[in-house]
């Protein structure tokens, strides 16, 4: 790949860690090509369609590559803005990732890792040059009330939002909106990964302890037309378009392999064989439901999956009764809802997957 590389870097991911990949970088790339996201991504994607109509003559996907420093929130910000605000879609700019976040979802699915690990930029560099793309799914997500959020995020809270990872609501989504909350009042206390996941497991504590709705009694959930019931126990819904969750948990599970419900075996799951294996470019969403706050813990420390409940290419939740119900996108807190949400297919992305 003789083309260009054009590198975003969040300062604020990756506990403290942003700052120096982007001095690593910009010394070995050149500043001109390596751009701090505290200023904005416009800038950065000027560059690309410089280097767009620069290297015309190379292939499609050549001309020039992208490399995201930082969390999954990073990476639905600049894909965001450079396919959705941009128009940028004649020709797909394919993206890599360098994990700064704290989950790292979709840098783990990309296979560049869960966490960053200190490498020369060469080495860097030469890995987004060399790397394959793939197509990922993109999805809208829109809510058909105004959603009640204070929450501050990359790419706004609004009523209608593009999901990459996952969707989610219910309790684990109060567990995110707890971790935002106390980043944001105590930043000094996330300095590393490590203490990240620390605090994580504080605000999932504390979850624990606030209210928790069943879901199955104020949630009517229809996959393609479809109504599909959901578990009396269930906590959480989590719509998933990658196979990795909360830093790296397989909730769907893959085809042969036995499934490990965090809930009892009559809860009429969907059985392995009868469902697809995940795949992020497939055009499908996998619907999971988890239970209480161990059982969700156990799906990382015990590698458990969770309920499969469907798999479809559109997904309606009702809240009956105008009933208050936690979401999240991708890991960040997207405010409170109490009317339907509509998940459908739009424009896909072109990732990187990382060489071996």
């Amino acid at each position: 790949m003789a083309g260009g590389v054009v590198i975003f870097v969040n300062p604020k991911s990756g506990g403290q860690m942003g700052p120096r990949v982007l001095q690593q970088l910009s010394d070995y790339i050149g500043a001109e090509n390596v751009f701090d996201l505290s200023r904005g991504p416009a800038a950065g994607l000027t560059r690309c369609k410089l280097l767009l109509e620069a290297n015309s003559s190379l292939p499609a996907g050549e001309r020039v590559r992208v490399l995201v420093a930082g969390g999954d929130g990073t990476v639905g910000w600049i894909l965001g803005d450079m396919i959705d605000k941009l128009g940028m879609v004649e020709e797909a700019i394919p993206i890599a990732v360098l994990p700064l976040g704290t989950g790292n979802d979709m840098a783990r699915m990309l296979g560049w890792g869960g966490h960053y690990v200190r490498a020369p930029p060469e080495q860097v560099v030469s890995r987004v040059r060399n790397a394959t793309p793939i197509e990922v799914d993109r999805w809208t997500v829109q809510y058909n009330d105004k959603i009640d959020s204070d929450i501050e995020s990359p790419n706004g809270s609004t009523a209608s939002s593009v999901m990459c990872n996952y969707f989610s609501i219910g309790n684990d989504a109060l567990v995110a909106l707890n971790f935002h909350q106390l980043r944001c009042n105590h930043p000094g206390w996330f300095k590393c990964r490590y203490l990240n996941f620390l605090w994580y497991g504080v605000s999932g504590a504390k979850a624990y302890f606030q209210r928790q709705s069943r879901l199955s009694a104020f949630l009517n959930l229809v996959v393609d037309g479809k109504s599909v019931a959901i578990p009396n126990n269930t906590c959480s819904l989590i719509i998933l378009n990658i196979n990795s969750y909360m830093a790296g948990a397989d909730l769907w599970g893959r085809k042969g392999e036995r499934a490990h419900c965090c809930c009892c075996s009559s809860c009429g799951r969907l059985q392995l064989e009868d469902a697809v294996e995940s795949h992020p470019g497939d055009s499908l969403l996998e619907v999971v439901g988890m239970g209480s706050g161990p059982r969700q813990g156990m799906v990382k420390t015990f590698g458990c999956t969770g309920v499969r409940l469907a798999q479809g290419t559109d997904v309606c939740i009702s809240v009956r009764s105008g009933a208050p119900f936690y979401t999240q996108i991708d890991g960040e807190p997207r405010g409170v809802t109490t009317n339907d949400v509509h998940i459908s297919r739009t424009r896909g992305a072109v990732m990187l997957k990382a060489p071996f």
